[in-house]
């Protein structure tokens, strides 16, 4: 009766734990909307030719997505002078290891790119971050093109889709600047 009892027990304490989901616990509040926390560079001065790490902190309700299976969207958008360095997009993962990603590039006319990044919960299940306030750390390298001074990389997220475009002002949660010269 014991031996049934005590397996009972773990067996429904290890499916609460899963259904829990991932993230690291930072922003994991009933209704929290999904947004962008912290937009952070490596260096904040970049020659052309050179690249740096983005980093970008995300929070979001994790019933949504563990439980609902709502995708959580981010759009990084680049501006002129800009670009980003392809393969190097990741969701920091802590000692389960990194996930990889590949985000669709919209590349506009003016020269400012868009990255847009759909992450459902096989994505977001180990994800974790540094930052008490998020639950899951998106990293990509950008290259400096052209020095254009001091530009702006800027940054969103929403539960499901965000809607942007090359012709309208990007509504945006978080923004970093970033000086471009050449030697």
């Amino acid at each position: 009766m014991f031996r049934r009892l005590t397996i009972s027990v773990l067996i429904s304490l290890s499916m609460a734990l899963v259904s829990c989901g991932g993230g690291s616990g930072g922003g994991n509040k009933p209704g929290q909307p999904a947004l962008v926390t912290q937009l952070q560079l490596n260096d904040n001065e970049l020659k052309v030719g050179d690249g740096t790490v983005l980093f970008t902190d995300i929070a979001y309700d994790v019933n949504d997505v563990f439980d609902f299976g709502d995708n959580i969207e981010v759009v990084v958008r680049l501006p002129s002078g800009v670009s980003y360095r392809n393969n190097t997009a990741e969701l920091d993962g802590g000692k389960t290891g990194d996930t990889g990603l590949f985000p669709r590039v919209t590349q506009c006319l003016s020269g400012i790119s868009f990255l847009e990044f759909d992450l459902d919960d096989n994505d977001l299940f180990s994800a974790v971050s540094p930052n008490r306030d998020s639950d899951a750390r998106l990293k990509l390298t950008v290259d400096a093109d052209a020095a254009l001074g001091n530009v702006q990389i800027q940054a969103r997220a929403a539960r499901n889709t965000l809607s942007y475009s090359c012709a309208d002002p990007f509504s945006f949660d978080q923004v970093v600047s970033l000086f471009l010269f050449a030697e």
